[in-house]
């Protein structure tokens, strides 16, 4: 494989990502992505609050912050069947333009 083709391939992989992010999200999992963020929330607000509360707590709070970003992430990444609109394809065809008019700057 020449160094090339490897560069199509990493740029079909970032358009396709970015395809996906920009895709609309079922109704499930933006309640999951919602609920996650307010877990999230709440967890910040009691690791990062002077509550002098038990360690036990203070890590199950890590847990569940760690836990909820991941929930949340992959909530965002779940798209529907629904087709993406040609706008957002032809946005992401000029980003991937302009990252090679940058790599090839160099």
């Amino acid at each position: 494989m020449t160094k090339f083709s490897n560069n199509n391939r990493i740029m079909d992989n970032l358009t396709s990502v970015g395809k996906r992010l920009k895709a609309p999200t079922p109704k499930f999992w933006q309640k999951v992505r919602n609920i996650s963020g307010a877990i999230v929330a709440a967890g910040l607000f009691i690791t990062m609050t002077p509550l002098g509360l038990p360690a036990g707590i203070l890590v199950f709070t890590k847990y569940a912050i760690a836990i909820a970003t991941t929930a949340a992430t992959l909530a965002q990444a779940t798209a529907s069947d629904k087709p993406v609109s040609d706008s957002v394809v032809d946005s992401f065809t000029k980003l991937s333009k302009d990252i090679s008019n940058i790599k090839n700057m160099f």
